[in-house]
C-alpha cells in the first residue's frame, strides 16, 4: 500500500476541514461585494438563483439583458477576468441556452446574456473590485454595440457623424 500517500491524503482532508468555513466565509464575502457592486453600478440587471442564505457562496450567476454573454466573455478576458456562460457540466447546445434558466422562467433576452461568476479562497477584493470595473465597461459596450447594430446583430443604418 502507499502509506505515504494515504497519510498525506489524512493530512491534506485535516487542512481542508480546518479551512472549511474560513474559505465559506471569505467566498460569502466576496461573492456578495460582487453582487452589491453590480446591482449598484450597473442598471437592468438580474441576479439568478436564490437569496444568498439558501445558496453556496461560489457561485453567482447575473443576466444583462440586451447584451451577448459570449461577447462579455471575450471582453473580460482580454482584461485577465474570467468568467463562464454556462455550468462546467453543461455541452454547447445551439442557440437553445441554459435549460435552467429556462425553467426559472427568464426570458431568452436574459439568457442570452447570463454570465457565471465562481469564487474560492484565492480570491481577493481587489480582484473583485478590478472586475466590477472592467465589467461596466464592458456592459456598457456591449449594450451600445448591440443597440447600433439592433438586436439581430445586423448592421445598423445608423451612420457615424461627420
Amino acid at each position: 500500500e502507499n502509506v505515504p500517500g494515504i497519510a498525506g491524503f489524512a493530512r491534506a482532508s485535516q487542512l481542508a476541514e480546518e479551512e472549511m468555513q474560513r474559505n465559506l466565509q471569505h467566498a460569502a464575502a466576496l461573492r456578495g461585494r460582487l453582487k452589491e457592486g453590480i446591482l449598484r453600478g450597473i442598471p437592468d440587471v438580474r441576479i439568478n438563483g436564490p437569496e444568498d442564505s439558501r445558496c453556496l457562496p461560489y457561485i453567482l450567476n447575473v443576466s444583462f439583458p440586451g447584451t451577448r454573454s459570449e461577447v462579455l466573455l471575450h471582453m473580460l478576458e482580454q482584461d485577465g477576468i474570467y468568467v463562464s456562460t454556462g455550468s462546467a457540466c453543461s455541452s454547447r447546445t445551439k442557440n437553445k441556452g441554459s435549460y435552467v434558466l429556462r425553467a426559472m422562467g427568464l426570458s431568452p433576452e436574459e439568457i442570452e446574456g447570463a454570465v457565471r461568476f465562481s469564487f474560492s479562497c484565492l480570491n481577493t477584493e481587489e480582484e473583485i473590485d478590478e472586475t466590477l470595473e472592467k465589467l461596466k465597461d464592458a456592459v456598457a459596450k456591449n449594450r451600445k454595440m448591440l443597440s447600433l447594430a439592433g438586436k439581430s446583430g445586423k448592421k445598423s443604418k445608423m451612420t457615424a457623424p461627420q
